[in-house]
Protein backbone atom coordinates (compact mmCIF):
# COMPACT_ATOMS: atom_id res chain seq x y z
CA UNK A 1 0.00 0.00 0.00
CA UNK A 2 1.54 3.72 -0.93
CA UNK A 3 1.52 5.11 2.41
CA UNK A 4 2.79 8.64 1.04
CA UNK A 5 5.26 10.63 -1.41
CA UNK A 6 7.64 13.75 -0.36
CA UNK A 7 9.15 16.94 -2.55
CA UNK A 8 12.36 17.97 -1.15
CA UNK A 9 14.95 20.31 -2.46
CA UNK A 10 14.49 23.54 -5.05
CA UNK A 11 14.86 21.82 -8.10
CA UNK A 12 15.34 17.76 -7.07
CA UNK A 13 12.12 15.50 -6.59
CA UNK A 14 12.32 12.87 -4.05
CA UNK A 15 9.42 10.75 -4.16
CA UNK A 16 9.12 8.24 -0.86
CA UNK A 17 6.91 5.48 -1.20
CA UNK A 18 6.35 2.83 1.90
CA UNK A 19 5.04 -0.47 0.15
CA UNK A 20 4.47 -3.25 2.11
CA UNK A 21 6.82 -2.36 5.50
CA UNK A 22 9.79 -1.27 2.56
CA UNK A 23 10.61 2.54 1.95
CA UNK A 24 11.10 3.17 -1.98
CA UNK A 25 12.71 5.90 -2.99
CA UNK A 26 12.50 8.29 -6.20
CA UNK A 27 15.03 10.72 -7.30
CA UNK A 28 14.65 12.92 -10.44
CA UNK A 29 15.75 16.75 -11.89
CA UNK A 30 12.28 18.65 -12.65
CA UNK A 31 11.61 19.47 -16.31
CA UNK A 32 12.64 23.42 -16.25
CA UNK A 33 15.89 22.77 -14.62
CA UNK A 34 17.10 19.83 -17.14
CA UNK A 35 20.00 20.93 -20.03
CA UNK A 36 18.49 21.40 -22.89
CA UNK A 37 18.42 18.54 -25.25
CA UNK A 38 19.14 15.88 -22.42
CA UNK A 39 16.97 13.09 -21.88
CA UNK A 40 15.28 12.44 -19.11
CA UNK A 41 16.34 9.25 -17.47
CA UNK A 42 13.45 6.78 -15.79
CA UNK A 43 13.93 7.02 -12.08
CA UNK A 44 15.73 3.72 -10.70
CA UNK A 45 14.02 2.61 -7.19
CA UNK A 46 16.10 1.65 -4.32
CA UNK A 47 15.61 -0.99 -2.05
CA UNK A 48 15.83 0.07 1.22
CA UNK A 49 15.44 -2.83 4.10
CA UNK A 50 14.36 -2.15 7.26
CA UNK A 51 15.88 -4.78 9.83
CA UNK A 52 13.88 -7.25 12.09
CA UNK A 53 13.31 -6.51 15.75
CA UNK A 54 16.32 -8.34 17.84
CA UNK A 55 14.33 -11.67 19.20
CA UNK A 56 14.25 -10.86 22.68
CA UNK A 57 12.34 -13.66 23.97
CA UNK A 58 13.41 -17.06 25.67
CA UNK A 59 12.32 -19.94 25.39
CA UNK A 60 9.52 -21.27 27.55
CA UNK A 61 10.57 -24.80 29.27
CA UNK A 62 7.31 -27.43 29.97
CA UNK A 63 7.21 -30.56 30.96
CA UNK A 64 10.14 -31.40 32.57
CA UNK A 65 10.16 -34.91 33.78
CA UNK A 66 12.76 -38.19 34.44
CA UNK A 67 11.68 -40.87 31.49
CA UNK A 68 13.94 -43.20 33.08
CA UNK A 69 16.32 -44.26 36.09
CA UNK A 70 18.66 -46.72 36.54
CA UNK A 71 21.36 -47.64 39.23
CA UNK A 72 23.83 -44.91 37.83
CA UNK A 73 22.27 -42.95 35.37
CA UNK A 74 19.35 -40.97 34.46
CA UNK A 75 17.04 -39.54 31.59
CA UNK A 76 15.43 -36.44 31.45
CA UNK A 77 13.47 -35.36 29.23
CA UNK A 78 11.61 -31.96 28.55
CA UNK A 79 9.71 -29.32 25.99
CA UNK A 80 10.31 -25.93 24.92
CA UNK A 81 7.91 -23.88 22.34
CA UNK A 82 10.56 -22.89 20.09
CA UNK A 83 13.75 -24.44 18.96
CA UNK A 84 16.41 -24.41 21.88
CA UNK A 85 19.25 -26.27 22.99
CA UNK A 86 19.80 -28.53 25.68
CA UNK A 87 21.34 -28.83 28.82
CA UNK A 88 21.06 -29.87 32.15
CA UNK A 89 22.66 -28.98 35.47
CA UNK A 90 23.22 -31.75 38.38
CA UNK A 91 24.03 -32.31 41.60
CA UNK A 92 23.51 -33.57 45.45
CA UNK A 93 22.48 -30.43 46.42
CA UNK A 94 21.25 -27.19 45.00
CA UNK A 95 24.74 -26.04 43.77
CA UNK A 96 24.52 -28.57 40.65
CA UNK A 97 28.22 -29.38 40.49
CA UNK A 98 27.86 -31.04 37.67
CA UNK A 99 26.76 -30.44 34.10
CA UNK A 100 25.89 -32.89 31.59
CA UNK A 101 27.50 -32.90 27.97
CA UNK A 102 24.71 -30.08 26.66
CA UNK A 103 23.38 -31.39 23.09
CA UNK A 104 23.61 -27.89 20.64
CA UNK A 105 21.18 -29.17 18.15
CA UNK A 106 18.05 -26.42 17.89
CA UNK A 107 15.17 -28.71 18.92
CA UNK A 108 11.61 -28.50 20.62
CA UNK A 109 11.67 -31.92 22.37
CA UNK A 110 14.78 -32.49 24.36
CA UNK A 111 16.24 -35.56 26.29
CA UNK A 112 19.35 -35.72 27.97
CA UNK A 113 21.68 -38.94 29.25
CA UNK A 114 23.05 -38.34 32.77
CA UNK A 115 25.72 -40.91 34.14
CA UNK A 116 28.16 -41.70 36.64
CA UNK A 117 25.42 -41.21 39.01
CA UNK A 118 25.88 -43.02 42.72
CA UNK A 119 23.36 -46.18 43.51
CA UNK A 120 20.38 -45.25 45.35
CA UNK A 121 21.28 -41.45 45.73
CA UNK A 122 18.64 -38.67 45.64
CA UNK A 123 19.76 -35.50 43.20
CA UNK A 124 18.86 -32.26 41.99
CA UNK A 125 18.47 -30.90 38.54
CA UNK A 126 17.31 -28.47 36.14
CA UNK A 127 17.15 -27.68 33.07
CA UNK A 128 18.57 -25.27 30.59
CA UNK A 129 17.43 -24.21 26.66
CA UNK A 130 18.79 -21.56 24.74
CA UNK A 131 17.57 -20.66 21.52
CA UNK A 132 18.91 -19.34 18.32
CA UNK A 133 19.11 -15.47 19.48
CA UNK A 134 21.14 -16.68 22.48
CA UNK A 135 18.10 -16.11 24.92
CA UNK A 136 18.55 -18.63 27.65
CA UNK A 137 15.60 -20.45 29.87
CA UNK A 138 16.42 -22.30 32.96
CA UNK A 139 13.51 -24.31 34.76
CA UNK A 140 13.22 -25.04 38.40
CA UNK A 141 15.00 -27.52 40.83
CA UNK A 142 13.32 -30.96 40.29
CA UNK A 143 14.77 -34.02 42.05
CA UNK A 144 15.43 -37.90 40.90
CA UNK A 145 16.60 -40.62 42.95
CA UNK A 146 18.65 -43.88 41.25
CA UNK A 147 17.42 -47.34 41.68
CA UNK A 148 19.04 -50.55 43.23
CA UNK A 149 19.58 -51.74 39.49
CA UNK A 150 19.06 -51.03 35.76
CA UNK A 151 21.09 -50.19 33.00
CA UNK A 152 19.99 -47.37 31.11
CA UNK A 153 20.51 -47.48 27.16
CA UNK A 154 20.31 -45.99 23.95
CA UNK A 155 21.79 -45.48 20.58
CA UNK A 156 24.24 -47.47 18.65
CA UNK A 157 26.50 -50.09 19.59
CA UNK A 158 30.29 -49.99 18.77
CA UNK A 159 30.99 -53.56 19.44
CA UNK A 160 30.22 -57.05 20.34
CA UNK A 161 28.13 -56.04 24.08
CA UNK A 162 26.60 -59.12 26.49
CA UNK A 163 24.02 -57.77 28.77
CA UNK A 164 23.83 -59.81 32.14
CA UNK A 165 20.95 -60.58 34.64
CA UNK A 166 22.85 -58.77 37.45
CA UNK A 167 22.99 -55.66 35.60
CA UNK A 168 19.28 -56.10 34.81
CA UNK A 169 16.90 -54.31 33.70
CA UNK A 170 17.97 -52.91 30.97
CA UNK A 171 16.28 -49.85 30.22
CA UNK A 172 15.93 -48.92 26.90
CA UNK A 173 15.13 -44.93 26.02
CA UNK A 174 15.72 -44.83 22.58
CA UNK A 175 15.64 -47.73 19.32
CA UNK A 176 18.86 -49.64 20.25
CA UNK A 177 20.97 -49.93 16.95
CA UNK A 178 22.89 -53.44 16.53
CA UNK A 179 25.40 -52.37 13.43
CA UNK A 180 26.29 -55.30 10.74
CA UNK A 181 29.16 -57.44 12.32
CA UNK A 182 28.77 -56.28 15.68
CA UNK A 183 26.50 -59.12 18.17
CA UNK A 184 24.58 -58.26 21.08
CA UNK A 185 24.22 -61.35 23.57
CA UNK A 186 21.41 -61.43 26.03
CA UNK A 187 22.47 -63.69 29.02
CA UNK A 188 19.81 -66.10 31.01
CA UNK A 189 17.65 -64.00 33.43
CA UNK A 190 18.46 -60.87 31.72
CA UNK A 191 15.53 -58.30 31.66
CA UNK A 192 14.45 -55.61 29.05
CA UNK A 193 12.10 -53.04 29.22
CA UNK A 194 10.90 -50.19 26.67
CA UNK A 195 10.89 -47.10 28.48
CA UNK A 196 11.36 -44.48 25.73
CA UNK A 197 8.86 -43.70 22.56
CA UNK A 198 10.47 -45.04 19.48
CA UNK A 199 9.16 -47.65 17.51
CA UNK A 200 11.23 -50.56 18.08
CA UNK A 201 13.32 -51.83 20.86
CA UNK A 202 15.84 -52.54 18.50
CA UNK A 203 17.00 -52.20 15.20
CA UNK A 204 19.19 -54.99 14.14
CA UNK A 205 21.58 -55.05 11.03
CA UNK A 206 23.75 -57.15 12.99
CA UNK A 207 22.78 -60.22 15.38
CA UNK A 208 20.83 -60.63 18.39
CA UNK A 209 21.40 -63.67 20.22
CA UNK A 210 18.97 -64.31 23.49
CA UNK A 211 19.22 -67.53 24.64
CA UNK A 212 17.80 -68.45 27.81
CA UNK A 213 17.90 -71.62 29.92
CA UNK A 214 14.53 -73.56 31.12
CA UNK A 215 13.46 -71.51 34.32
CA UNK A 216 15.32 -68.94 33.72
CA UNK A 217 14.60 -67.20 30.90
CA UNK A 218 14.89 -63.65 29.31
CA UNK A 219 12.57 -61.36 29.93
CA UNK A 220 11.44 -58.80 27.05
CA UNK A 221 9.10 -55.98 27.91
CA UNK A 222 8.12 -53.91 24.99
CA UNK A 223 6.22 -51.52 26.53
CA UNK A 224 3.49 -50.97 23.93
CA UNK A 225 5.82 -50.69 21.44
CA UNK A 226 7.54 -52.96 18.71
CA UNK A 227 10.45 -55.35 19.49
CA UNK A 228 12.78 -56.45 16.21
CA UNK A 229 13.34 -54.76 12.68
CA UNK A 230 15.97 -55.54 10.27
CA UNK A 231 14.47 -53.23 7.96
CA UNK A 232 17.01 -52.37 5.29
CA UNK A 233 19.67 -54.41 6.58
CA UNK A 234 21.62 -57.08 4.69
CA UNK A 235 21.47 -60.42 4.56
CA UNK A 236 22.92 -61.88 7.74
CA UNK A 237 21.09 -60.06 9.92
CA UNK A 238 19.68 -62.56 12.49
CA UNK A 239 17.66 -62.38 15.78
CA UNK A 240 17.78 -65.73 17.47
CA UNK A 241 15.47 -66.18 20.36
CA UNK A 242 15.21 -69.03 23.29
CA UNK A 243 13.84 -69.51 26.40
CA UNK A 244 12.36 -65.66 26.47
CA UNK A 245 9.47 -64.03 28.21
CA UNK A 246 7.76 -61.56 25.66
CA UNK A 247 5.18 -59.23 26.62
CA UNK A 248 3.26 -56.34 26.30
CA UNK A 249 3.78 -54.77 23.08
CA UNK A 250 2.63 -54.66 19.49
CA UNK A 251 4.94 -57.12 16.15
CA UNK A 252 7.56 -58.93 17.48
CA UNK A 253 9.90 -58.76 14.53
CA UNK A 254 9.35 -57.10 10.92
CA UNK A 255 11.13 -57.35 7.69
CA UNK A 256 13.47 -60.50 9.41
CA UNK A 257 16.28 -61.64 7.59
CA UNK A 258 16.97 -64.57 9.73
CA UNK A 259 15.09 -65.26 13.03
CA UNK A 260 14.62 -68.14 15.53
CA UNK A 261 11.89 -67.93 18.24
CA UNK A 262 11.97 -71.12 20.55
CA UNK A 263 10.79 -72.20 24.06
CA UNK A 264 9.28 -68.74 24.72
CA UNK A 265 5.72 -67.53 25.94
CA UNK A 266 4.70 -64.61 23.84
CA UNK A 267 1.79 -62.64 25.32
CA UNK A 268 -0.12 -59.29 24.69
CA UNK A 269 0.94 -58.19 21.60
CA UNK A 270 -1.35 -56.59 19.42
CA UNK A 271 0.26 -56.59 15.39
CA UNK A 272 1.04 -59.71 13.38
CA UNK A 273 4.89 -60.06 12.73
CA UNK A 274 5.33 -59.40 8.65
CA UNK A 275 8.34 -61.73 7.85
CA UNK A 276 7.57 -61.77 4.24
CA UNK A 277 9.66 -58.88 3.61
CA UNK A 278 13.02 -60.65 1.69
CA UNK A 279 13.87 -63.21 4.57
CA UNK A 280 17.16 -64.75 3.86
CA UNK A 281 17.45 -68.10 5.50
CA UNK A 282 14.78 -70.23 6.92
CA UNK A 283 12.60 -69.45 9.87
CA UNK A 284 12.08 -72.07 13.00
CA UNK A 285 8.95 -70.60 15.51
CA UNK A 286 8.98 -73.62 17.29
CA UNK A 287 7.77 -74.81 20.85
CA UNK A 288 6.37 -71.36 21.92
CA UNK A 289 3.17 -70.81 23.63
CA UNK A 290 0.98 -67.42 22.43
CA UNK A 291 -1.96 -66.09 24.70
CA UNK A 292 -3.25 -62.99 24.31
CA UNK A 293 -1.08 -62.39 21.62
CA UNK A 294 -0.50 -62.51 17.38
CA UNK A 295 0.86 -64.30 14.66
CA UNK A 296 2.79 -64.21 11.46
CA UNK A 297 2.87 -63.13 7.87
CA UNK A 298 4.99 -65.31 5.77
CA UNK A 299 6.35 -65.43 2.32
CA UNK A 300 10.10 -65.60 0.57
CA UNK A 301 11.71 -68.14 2.36
CA UNK A 302 10.71 -71.49 4.16
CA UNK A 303 9.07 -71.05 7.13
CA UNK A 304 8.58 -73.47 10.19
CA UNK A 305 5.77 -73.08 12.58
CA UNK A 306 6.09 -76.33 14.54
CA UNK A 307 4.98 -77.48 17.90
CA UNK A 308 3.66 -74.15 19.20
CA UNK A 309 0.37 -73.30 21.71
CA UNK A 310 -1.93 -70.72 20.23
CA UNK A 311 -4.14 -70.15 22.91
CA UNK A 312 -5.94 -66.97 22.60
CA UNK A 313 -5.64 -63.91 20.33
CA UNK A 314 -5.62 -60.33 21.44
CA UNK A 315 -8.94 -58.70 21.18
CA UNK A 316 -6.88 -56.04 18.61
CA UNK A 317 -6.23 -58.86 16.02
CA UNK A 318 -9.20 -60.97 17.13
CA UNK A 319 -10.22 -61.36 12.99
CA UNK A 320 -6.93 -62.06 12.03
CA UNK A 321 -5.30 -64.89 11.31
CA UNK A 322 -2.53 -66.70 13.41
CA UNK A 323 -0.68 -67.40 9.86
CA UNK A 324 -0.88 -65.69 6.67
CA UNK A 325 1.40 -66.79 3.40
CA UNK A 326 1.69 -64.29 1.01
CA UNK A 327 4.40 -66.30 -1.44
CA UNK A 328 6.43 -69.23 -1.90
CA UNK A 329 8.14 -71.61 -0.88
CA UNK A 330 5.45 -72.90 1.43
CA UNK A 331 5.17 -72.44 4.78
CA UNK A 332 5.25 -75.72 7.22
CA UNK A 333 2.78 -75.52 10.06
CA UNK A 334 2.62 -78.96 11.69
CA UNK A 335 1.88 -80.39 15.04
CA UNK A 336 0.40 -76.94 17.02
CA UNK A 337 -2.26 -76.59 18.93
CA UNK A 338 -5.13 -73.96 17.71
CA UNK A 339 -7.04 -74.34 20.74
CA UNK A 340 -9.29 -71.23 19.85
CA UNK A 341 -12.11 -72.48 17.30
CA UNK A 342 -13.49 -69.25 16.32
CA UNK A 343 -12.38 -67.43 13.33
CA UNK A 344 -9.97 -68.08 10.44
CA UNK A 345 -6.35 -69.87 11.94
CA UNK A 346 -4.33 -70.13 9.11
CA UNK A 347 -4.67 -68.40 5.90
CA UNK A 348 -3.30 -67.97 2.27
CA UNK A 349 -3.24 -64.04 0.79
CA UNK A 350 -3.76 -64.00 -3.00
CA UNK A 351 -1.15 -61.99 -5.25
CA UNK A 352 1.83 -63.55 -6.00
CA UNK A 353 0.30 -66.71 -7.35
CA UNK A 354 2.71 -69.04 -5.05
CA UNK A 355 1.19 -68.59 -1.47
CA UNK A 356 0.85 -71.92 -0.64
CA UNK A 357 0.59 -73.93 3.19
CA UNK A 358 1.00 -77.11 4.56
CA UNK A 359 -0.89 -77.58 7.70
CA UNK A 360 -1.03 -81.43 8.13
CA UNK A 361 -0.88 -82.73 11.95
CA UNK A 362 -2.22 -79.95 13.60
CA UNK A 363 -4.76 -80.30 16.72
CA UNK A 364 -7.46 -77.51 15.69
CA UNK A 365 -9.52 -77.60 19.14
CA UNK A 366 -12.11 -80.04 18.00
CA UNK A 367 -12.78 -83.13 15.72
CA UNK A 368 -15.61 -81.67 13.77
CA UNK A 369 -14.65 -81.58 10.46
CA UNK A 370 -16.62 -78.35 8.94
CA UNK A 371 -15.44 -76.29 11.98
CA UNK A 372 -11.69 -76.85 11.07
CA UNK A 373 -12.72 -75.93 7.22
CA UNK A 374 -13.97 -73.15 8.37
CA UNK A 375 -10.44 -72.42 10.47
CA UNK A 376 -8.65 -72.26 6.72
CA UNK A 377 -8.83 -69.82 4.15
CA UNK A 378 -7.55 -71.34 0.81
CA UNK A 379 -8.75 -71.63 -2.91
CA UNK A 380 -11.83 -73.34 -1.44
CA UNK A 381 -12.89 -70.10 -0.28
CA UNK A 382 -11.45 -68.32 -2.83
CA UNK A 383 -10.98 -69.24 -6.61
CA UNK A 384 -8.00 -66.56 -7.41
CA UNK A 385 -5.54 -68.32 -4.56
CA UNK A 386 -2.83 -70.36 -6.03
CA UNK A 387 -3.65 -73.70 -3.83
CA UNK A 388 -5.14 -75.70 -1.00
CA UNK A 389 -4.26 -76.02 2.36
CA UNK A 390 -3.67 -80.06 3.35
CA UNK A 391 -4.92 -80.12 6.88
CA UNK A 392 -4.70 -84.02 7.14
CA UNK A 393 -4.65 -85.99 9.32
CA UNK A 394 -4.98 -84.17 12.16
CA UNK A 395 -4.13 -84.70 15.98
CA UNK A 396 -6.63 -85.35 18.13
CA UNK A 397 -5.50 -84.03 21.24
CA UNK A 398 -2.93 -81.13 21.89
CA UNK A 399 -0.87 -83.59 24.40
CA UNK A 400 1.63 -85.59 25.46
CA UNK A 401 3.77 -83.68 22.80
CA UNK A 402 3.98 -80.59 24.14
CA UNK A 403 5.08 -82.03 27.65
CA UNK A 404 8.91 -82.12 26.86
CA UNK A 405 9.11 -78.52 25.43
CA UNK A 406 9.86 -76.40 28.98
Amino acid sequence: MLSKWVIVGAGAICLAAIIGGVIFTLNAFSQDKAPAGASVQAPVPVLIETPLPADSTAPVITDVSVLATGRTGAAITWTTDEEATSAVEYGLNKYYSFAASPDEYLVTSHIIILSGLTPQAKYDFRVKSTDAGGNESISDDYTLTTSKDGTLVNGTLSENTTWTESDSPYLIISTVQVPAGVTLTMNPGASVIMSGGNDYLFKVDGMVLAHGRPGNNITLDGGGHSFFTSENAGPDATVDLDYCTIKNGRSLINFARGFNLRHSEVTNLTQNSDISFGPTSDIYIEYNNFTNASGFITGGSTVNIRYNHFYSRNRTVQDTPWIINRAGPATMVNYNFFIETDGIAVMLEGGSGTESIEAAFNYWGTYNITTINAMIWDKHDDSGLASYIEYMPTRNSPEPIRLFTF
